[in-house]
């Protein structure tokens, strides 16, 4: 009988490295970009620059959060209280999922700042609406963290903090820096580098979090397959 023994915190270690080198190969992509644009070295490595759409670690954030958005289904499939939040927040994880693959909020920056006729930090306007989406989602599944444990909890407030904080955060300070300098500004590596490593984190530990309450761990997990 075939098994496969699943050990969480080996899978979240492994998740996290996995961000580390992703994180390095954005780095080192960009830097490519800099120095040798339209180089054969610079058009190869743009597949690692996570901050383009089609690259690997797009694909990798892409995965992550589909992966939290089907946990949180499970857990609202088996929910005694709470569901409909557990639903609505599995809605919008795939939502936050399909808009990492497809960037719907990077193609409503032009409309949105020729309508509020911003610049400087709200450069790149989608961050107006994505604040006050997220200062909506804050007391609307606050309940959910009371039926998490301490730990759960735990790597859920930072994982959402490290999200947020990344995608929003230096966000602003990512737009402001492009509209004084340029997109082709060298200063802008280490912000967008820096953005793209803590969105990827925070969805890591979310994920741990997540599982460990659809199936709370004891040790590893032996999966076995009837033959």
């Amino acid at each position: 009988m075939p098994s496969v023994t699943l050990d969480p915190v080996r899978a979240r270690r492994v998740l996290l490295y996995a961000v580390v080198v992703l994180t390095a190969l954005t780095a080192v992509a960009r830097v490519a970009e800099e120095l040798a644009p339209g180089s054969v070295t610079a058009n190869a490595l743009h597949f690692f620059d996570a901050t383009t759409e089609q690259s690997i670690p797009t694909l990798f954030s892409t995965l992550l959060l589909s992966a939290c958005a089907l946990l949180l289904a499970g857990i609202a499939a088996n929910a005694t209280r709470q569901r409909g939040r557990w639903w609505l927040l599995a809605g919008v994880l795939a939502f936050l999922a399909l808009d990492e693959a497809v960037g719907f909020h990077e193609a409503s920056v032009e409309p949105l700042r020729r309508l509020l006729d911003v610049d400087g930090l709200l450069y790149f306007t989608w961050v107006v609406p994505a604040a006050l989406f997220v200062a909506a989602l804050v007391p609307a599944f606050r309940p959910l963290l009371r039926e998490l444990d301490r730990p759960q909890r735990r790597f859920v407030v930072t994982g959402a903090a490290l999200f947020f904080g990344g995608a929003i955060g230096l966000e602003l300070v990512e737009g402001s820096m492009t509209q004084e300098h340029g997109e082709r500004y060298a200063g802008l590596i280490p912000v967008a580098t820096a953005q793209e490593c803590l969105e990827m984190t925070g969805v890591v530990l979310a994920a741990y979090a997540l599982a460990d309450r659809l199936a709370p761990w004891q040790g590893a997990m032996r999966l076995a397959r009837g033959g």
